[in-house]
């Protein structure tokens, strides 16, 4: 089995150990890093080993190999391990051995909780070549509705992604989902040949390694079709600019945690740097939103595909934002305690004209859009549309042929079909406004300013008369949540919505005092949300931003569909009164994991929660996702 099968999605937070009980194997698969099937093992020591792990408080292991069917002790180690005191036992196998149904039940009795199996394709004679068996298919798909006949049993799925198999990558997915598993895992291979190059399995692998920017589509289409099918889906041992938009759905075993693994002679080590020694990075990587969670290209990646090297490190990030901070904001909302040196952004007064350096700013634009940025936020305090410096922008934009060049306002002004129609041609792709309630009287309580909800109602009138792309966000507050409801049917019904988004609530910098105050007064627990929505449902989609997964996936029985996003690293040109800031936000704000989120199948992509919020209403709300829910 390939090193660090993600069984678990493993954490940092979350102390794990592979057990390799054996280095036997049933299958020959083309790709496999191993040579020598016939290294002798000994369970006795492994057993031994796992009273030392199981000593240092690790309470969840997975069985590996080779394959660990094949060793005949492994019913034993599995009962020895759950009377040691492990909470959780996973299996990496190759499924094969599961097609039995007397020996699949035996080892779910005996506390195996999880298999994690590879699947190479749907088609059989190109599953069975890279298996190098004649009985693979059909024994592992025996297996697995073996195993998805035992409730609660959670069953993973990993397709190694091989030059032979990449183009079934959506078939694939769209047979493991008929198959009815719970997790599936694209795994692009690693080169083994960072031991040892002259090795003949390692230089077999290589050879199977397909280029990212050829599996890319592929890759794509099985995330897509994993979504319709409502079943998780991610991608492993990628560098996330290979992937474009696909960056956050990547996971790096590379980067991963410090856990540890014992070696089927019963050695225990740990895997940190494990594999870091055979990858690299560039200075171009030091401007990635990612590079934090990405171990850089293989050297014999780029060995192999130096055709492909214009390509290979061009960084793919999520998007670019203008902040345009200059002048008091369109709204004087209850709820935000945003300011600038102690002044509310509201009550801003500026007496200087805004001049800031676009020349500057343009070449800026210029520079990203050739570092692969292909997507531009625009804000400004609500007003951003009011600026001649907004058209600028909107322009440089157009030429440098970014993709999505979102405007976010009031939208107070768009109720004017000239206003609107000279912001797309400029460049504007769509537009983002804030709405509040479902009338004048909530709206406008809130946003402090009379007559705003008319005008927002005015706007989306003539947006939708002229078809410009638009969205209304929304947030949850103690003012509005009683008519959340409300707010969701008069914009599906009234304005023909089909989406809304709705944001968390989040804190704003470090929460002084005067900020701290607004906060405590708005937040709304994630328990109260959910007593208002008991018997609700909507024809809405719902993108939930910045919510945990956890609660995220508690909208579904009240909506059409939801969307969970997060907010990666951005990078952000924050333009204030005449100066030009440019740097990297982490708009994470503080958010963090608890001891709830270990074992959450959700975490590995989750943001986690707000301090501020665990502060006020502690674990209100919060539980993790366990496999098989």
């Amino acid at each position: 089995m390939p090193l660090g099968n993600h069984t678990t999605m493993k954490t940092a937070e979350s102390a794990f150990a592979t057990v390799y009980i054996t280095r036997k194997c049933n299958n020959r698969c083309l790709h496999c890093y191993q040579s020598d099937f016939s290294l002798p093992a000994d369970p006795e020591r492994v057993k031994k080993s796992l009273k030392k792990i199981a000593s240092l408080g690790i309470k969840r292991i997975e069985f590996s190999g080779g394959e660990p069917t094949c060793e005949k002790e492994l019913p034993a180690l599995t009962a020895f391990a759950k009377k040691a005191g492990f909470e959780s036992i996973f299996l990496a196998t190759n499924g094969k051995l599961m097609a039995y149904p007397s020996y699949s039940s035996l080892l779910v009795q005996l506390g195996i909780q999880s298999a994690s199996i590879p699947f190479f394709s749907y088609n059989r004679p190109v599953f069975n070549r890279l298996a190098n068996a004649a009985d693979a298919f059909e024994m592992t798909v025996k297996g697995i509705e073996n195993l998805r006949r035992n409730n609660n049993f959670h069953i993973h799925c990993v397709i190694p992604v091989t030059c032979l198999n990449y183009k079934d990558l959506p078939s694939t997915v769209s047979f493991l989902l008929k198959l009815g598993v719970n997790l599936i895992g694209m795994q692009f291979l690693i080169p083994f040949d960072i031991f040892n190059p002259l090795e003949p399995a390692n230089r077999q692998l290589l050879k199977n390694i397909p280029a990212y920017t050829d599996a890319r589509p592929y890759v794509k289409g099985a995330l897509g079709m994993a979504a319709k099918g409502g079943v998780r889906c991610y991608i492993e041992n990628a560098p996330q600019c290979q992937l474009e938009g696909m960056g956050s759905r990547v996971i790096n075993e590379l980067t991963g945690p410090d856990n540890y693994f014992i070696g089927p002679e019963g050695s225990i080590g740990k895997t940190a740097g494990l594999l870091q020694k055979g990858t690299f990075k560039t200075s171009a990587c030091a401007e990635c939103s990612f590079t934090d969670k990405c171990p850089g290209l293989f050297f014999s990646y780029q060995k192999k595909f130096a055709a492909h090297n214009d390509t290979a490190l061009k960084h793919r990030h999520s998007y670019l934002s203008v902040d345009i901070q200059y002048g008091p904001c369109e709204y004087r909302c209850s709820f935000c305690a945003r300011q600038e040196g102690g002044i509310p952004f509201h009550s801003i007064r500026e007496t200087r004209p805004f001049t800031p350096g676009l020349e500057y700013l343009k070449n800026l634009l210029r520079r990203h859009a050739k570092r692969g940025f292909r997507n531009i936020h625009i804000y400004g305090r609500e007003r951003a549309d009011t600026l001649a410096a907004t058209r600028r922008i909107l322009l440089t934009a157009k030429k440098e042929k970014f993709k999505k060049v979102t405007l976010w306002s009031s939208g107070l002004r768009f109720s004017g079909k000239k206003h609107v129609k000279m912001l797309l041609k400029h460049g504007a792709t769509d537009f983002k406004m804030p709405i509040y309630g479902y009338d004048d009287k909530t709206h406008d309580s809130i946003t402090r300013s009379k007559g705003s909800f008319l005008r927002l109602k005015k706007s989306i009138e003539t947006l939708n008369s002229i078809k410009a792309p638009f969205e209304l966000h929304t947030i949850l507050l103690r003012s509005n949540l009683s008519s959340f409801p409300d707010l969701c049917g008069v914009a599906e019904k009234k304005f023909g919505m089909s989406s809304l988004e709705l944001l968390m609530y989040m804190p704003e910098g470090g929460l002084s005092r005067n900020e701290k105050d607004p906060y405590l007064a708005n937040l709304v627990s994630f328990s109260a949300i959910f007593n208002q929505l008991k018997s609700f449902k909507s024809g809405l989609s719902l993108n939930c931003v910045l919510f945990p997964d956890c609660v995220a996936e508690k909208f579904r029985p009240h909506f059409r569909k939801v969307n969970i996003h997060g907010l990666d690293l951005t990078w952000v040109i924050s333009l204030k009164q005449n100066r030009l800031d440019y740097k990297i936000v982490d708009e994470r704000h503080g958010m963090t994991h608890t001891k709830i989120c270990q074992g959450c199948v959700k975490k590995p992509t989750c943001k986690g929660i707000f301090k501020n919020y665990l502060d006020i209403f502690g674990h209100d709300g919060i539980s993790a996702i366990n496999r098989g829910t």
